[in-house]
């Protein structure tokens, strides 16, 4: 029967040797750590500036957005005013309205298009600000 035995051995290391090795270790990893660092706190400002950036466009759409309800509002109000025609000069004007409120139908079908349009994409930018934030 083999019996290994094992046996430590350990070497007496100075204190200014310890010191001298420990610098040399931190002066070796100290630039790396400090370009790391730099990286990431200019990254940070970075993400910073955009997520501020993406609150400001989302609020601005949002402006925009209750400025269109608010036009919305004002052309259902007018679409539901029909004057009575009395003679024949209400009549003429009576048909110069209606023509008058069919382009501003027109136009409220364009600009309903273009609201949905930037509800979208402002649905897409609070999904990017929550994501980033």
């Amino acid at each position: 029967m083999t019996v290994l035995k094992s046996q430590r051995h350990f070497d007496l290391v100075s204190q200014r040797d310890i010191e001298v090795a420990r610098e040399h270790v931190a002066g070796e990893v100290r630039p790396h750590v400090e370009e790391l660092c730099r990286r990431a706190a200019a990254e940070i400002a970075r993400e910073d500036r955009r997520a501020v950036a993406l609150k400001n466009r989302t609020e601005s759409l949002q402006q925009r957005i209750a400025n269109l309800r608010s036009i919305d509002e004002h052309q259902a109000k007018l679409a539901n005013h029909e004057p009575e025609a009395k003679d024949e000069k209400d009549q003429r004007e009576q048909q110069a309205l209606q023509l008058r409120l069919e382009e501003q139908r027109q136009r409220l079908a364009q600009l309903r298009a273009k609201k949905d349009a930037l509800l979208a994409t402002a649905d897409k930018l609070e999904g990017e600000i929550s994501g980033h934030v």
